[in-house]
């Protein structure tokens, strides 16, 4: 599997996110804010996905289907921007770094509103672009403009996002994921 797509599996594993609220939750509830704006509010306020603000890390995974890379992922959320850090490594342990052993993403994120029932709860549809990207810090315009049409949930300060296995892979709207990725996860 090529790092851009490896990269984008950690990060909507989006990706990835328009957000606010606040930096930890101990809520056991999804905190997912899926209302229309009411009647008195402005309709073109931001939807955002409640308590995604802040920093989310991610265990040592399999980056590619071969199990023969791995890596640990940090996504940084604010306003309407992630930015996800992915180190790459040769081993289980993700302790011999790989190479190219680091790409970091920055990518845009729009919340529709919409949401998709899982077996975890209601998943709010999120739309990730990628705006830039380095490969072992040198400018890539891989996978660049991409656009990652995701799912995402907050449960116990768990960050869910679409699993993308199969047809469901998130290349377009129609092909969003329509369940959650519960091991490709984040985590405070």
């Amino acid at each position: 599997m090529s790092i851009r797509k490896s990269t984008a599996t950690a990060l909507t594993t989006v990706v990835l996110v328009a957000l606010s609220g606040c930096s930890s939750n101990d809520d056991t509830t999804a905190a997912n804010d899926t209302s229309a704006p009411a009647p008195d509010q402005n309709p073109t306020e931001e939807v955002t996905l409640q308590g995604l603000t802040g920093t989310w890390n991610q265990s040592c995974l399999a980056s590619d289907s071969t199990a023969s890379r791995y890596s640990l992922a940090t996504l940084v959320a604010a306003d309407n921007v992630a930015t996800v850090t992915q180190t790459f490594f040769t081993d289980v342990a993700c302790s011999n770094a790989a190479s190219p052993a680091t790409s970091v993403e920055q990518h845009s994120l729009v919340f529709s509103g919409t949401t998709s029932n899982t077996a975890l709860g209601d998943a709010l549809h999120v739309d990730s672009t990628v705006e830039s990207r380095s490969i072992d810090g040198v400018d890539s315009s891989d996978g660049v403009n991409t656009v990652t049409h995701d799912i995402a949930l907050i449960l116990n300060n768990t960050l869910y996002f679409g699993n993308k296995q199969g047809s469901n892979n998130g290349s377009t709207a129609d092909l969003r994921p329509t369940e959650l990725d519960q091991q490709a996860i984040y985590t405070r």
